[in-house]
């Protein structure tokens, strides 16, 4: 599964590439990042999220969580730039969304 998600991704950022690339009248450089850090929170006493019985607890890890991004910008004009952030989470907060954007 994990591969169809880098593949999907990548698909995406390319496409995004030649739309970028089909806007412009001179089709220059791109510099293209990605990124994996590692966002596994804590791995005893936590709650399942409303997926189990409430006094629960969960202990131990299974597997560590990662977010992963992308970027690709434009060489000589650094407001074209496209940022694609992926997130292993069960669910996403606001503030996630703020503290990214």
């Amino acid at each position: 599964m994990t591969i169809r998600l880098h593949l999907s991704a990548i698909v995406l950022i390319l496409s995004l590439i030649s739309l970028i690339k089909a806007k412009q009248n001179d089709p220059g450089q791109f510099l293209v990042g990605a990124g994996i850090y590692d966002i596994t929170g804590q791995v005893a006493e936590i709650g399942f999220m409303g997926y189990a019985v409430p006094k629960q607890r969960g202990h131990g890890l299974l597997q560590r969580m990662r977010s992963r991004a992308f970027i690709i910008g434009d060489v000589n004009k650094e407001e074209n730039r496209v940022v694609y952030v992926s997130a292993d989470n069960g669910m996403a907060f606001q503030i996630i969304k703020t503290e990214v954007v």
